[in-house]
């Protein structure tokens, strides 16, 4: 699964105080390894200050109905679509579950 990396790179601006403050970016990858690899290739390795793993966010509702829905759609015929309220109501029920502590990969 990934992860969003803060990529910290050498540039920087001034801001209205004249402090300097290093220019970033987020970048998803499966490791930091991955996240450097993908910095370095894209900006150079003389660009790239500090590569920091980023706390994952925590999930809401409306994360819920979107997977909820795309687990729907992946088992279902192209003509046939999930109603919103049946996907509302799984993605409540999937909600409450996280909310209790049980892990999302075990719902789906």
């Amino acid at each position: 699964m990934y992860k969003t990396y803060k990529v910290i790179k050498e540039s920087y601006w001034t801001d209205s105080k004249g402090k300097a403050n290093n220019f970033h970016v987020f970048v998803r990858a499966n490791s930091t390894e991955e996240a450097t690899k993908y910095s370095v290739q894209k900006w150079g390795l003389d660009n790239i200050k500090e590569v920091i793993p980023q706390p994952p966010q925590p999930l809401n509702l409306n994360n819920f109905v979107q997977m909820v829905r795309d687990d729907m759609m992946a088992g279902a015929a192209p003509d046939e679509y999930p109603t919103d309220e049946k996907v509302r109501t799984r993605a409540k029920s999937y909600y409450n579950s996280y909310l209790q502590g049980v892990d999302v990969d075990d719902l789906f």
